[in-house]
């Protein structure tokens, strides 16, 4: 198997120049008391929050702010037991028994090392906030906004 990086981007966190909007100087002037802002002290992006999508370098697919902006909510239901078992036809943990989601890609507030797909975080299912969202892969039609998700 060969080696991959963790970001699309690359592995250095500098790499995500241009390509992430996560906690900044500009947050920082704004007031955000975000830690992960320190982690990174040089960092700047110009968004204090949400920025506007095509606002950043796409990946390789076209796909804007898969690192940072916010967390993704995925498909995937979070079921300890799941991860245990041999490999199944579909890698996504069902949403029947869980009790949490999975959601990856960092957010505006979050620092370079959670602005990467391949690292997973927990909610529950009730949680919601200005730091989840969806990202769509197509154009989203209005139709498609009244279908609701599980639970």
């Amino acid at each position: 198997m060969s080696w991959r990086p963790s970001r699309w981007t690359g592995e250095e966190r500098e790499s995500l120049l241009g390509a992430a909007n996560l906690a900044d100087q500009t947050a920082k002037r704004l007031g955000a008391p975000w830690p992960a802002i320190e982690d990174w002290p040089e960092f700047e992006d110009g968004s204090g929050l949400h920025c506007k999508v095509g606002s950043h370098t796409p990946n390789g697919f076209g796909l804007h702010h898969v690192a940072g902006n916010f967390w993704e909510w995925r498909r995937d239901g979070y079921d300890t037991y799941f991860y245990a078992r041999p490999s199944t036809p579909d890698p996504c943990a069902p949403w029947e028994n869980a009790s949490h989601r999975i959601v990856r890609g960092g957010a505006y507030n979050d620092g370079a090392s959670n602005a990467r797909s391949a690292y997973p975080d927990v909610n529950p299912f009730e949680n919601s906030g200005v730091s989840m969202g969806v990202r769509p892969a197509r154009a989203l039609r209005r139709s498609d906004a009244n279908q609701a998700a599980p639970r």
